[in-house]
């Protein structure tokens, strides 16, 4: 029996609450799409779940996220990696229409370590809006097999409501590794979502992905169902 993610909350405050447990550690968009940019940031698989300790402050301009984590028990021998880091961003015109924020974060394993940093921001105006953010990070051995190498990934998401059921996205995605990982693609998404009903999600996406140092294109139509149920 395996649990991945679970959290135990408590809000000492009306603005502050701490949570422990396992879960994905914070990021400045938050988002459910486990392409290039998430894949990228992760250390054991698609979906990295480390135990940790969090908490949450927030104002009415400002919420900041300090937390410690340490390993979630599927690591290899050796990459059970400990860290911390935080999450602090400030609403720009307010309404929580404007947010720009800073995500950093160091981890340290017996294999090596890992440091990262990565600006973000999350506009919204009626309708339509734009999740942006680039991560930068360092990685180094401290078994001495590779050398330290850096690696950036990008990405960028316009999505457009014509109805409030109805969403419209266009995504970006960029990686870059250095030697003597080099690895580089882009990618572009197309996806579009339909709330049919407060049970009933569908959507529908069409990716395309491309290895500039192979030169291969990868494409990609994907159709997805959610139902949910309410107990």
């Amino acid at each position: 029996m395996f649990l991945n993610t679970a959290l135990l909350s408590y809000r000492p405050t009306s603005n502050l609450e701490i949570a422990f447990g396992r879960d994905q550690l914070p990021t400045g968009i938050n988002i459910p799409d486990l392409a290039v940019f998430v894949r990228s940031r992760n250390r054991v698989g698609y979906y990295d779940s480390p135990t940790q300790i969090k908490a949450f402050w927030w104002g009415k301009r400002y919420f900041v996220s300090p937390y410690a984590f340490g390993p979630g028990g599927s690591e290899q021998h050796g990459d059970d990696e400990f860290g911390g880091g935080s999450l602090a961003e400030f609403d720009l015109l307010g309404k929580q229409r404007t947010i720009v924020g800073l995500n950093f974060l160091r981890g340290s394993s017996r294999n090596g370590e890992r440091n990262l940093v990565a600006p973000y921001a999350r506009i919204g105006f009626g309708s339509w809006g734009i999740l942006a953010e680039h991560d930068f990070t360092n990685r180094t051995s401290n078994l001495g097999l590779f050398p330290s190498f850096h690696q950036s990934a990008t990405y960028g998401q316009f999505f457009y409501y014509p109805r409030e059921w109805l969403v419209a996205s266009l995504i970006g995605e960029r990686l870059r590794v250095d030697a003597p990982f080099k690895q580089q693609r882009n990618a572009g998404k197309l996806e579009i979502s339909a709330r049919l009903a407060s049970q009933l999600t569908i959507g529908l996406s069409a990716r395309l992905q491309r290895d500039p140092l192979s030169g291969g294109t990868d494409k990609t139509v994907a159709f997805s169902l959610a139902l949910k149920s309410v107990f």
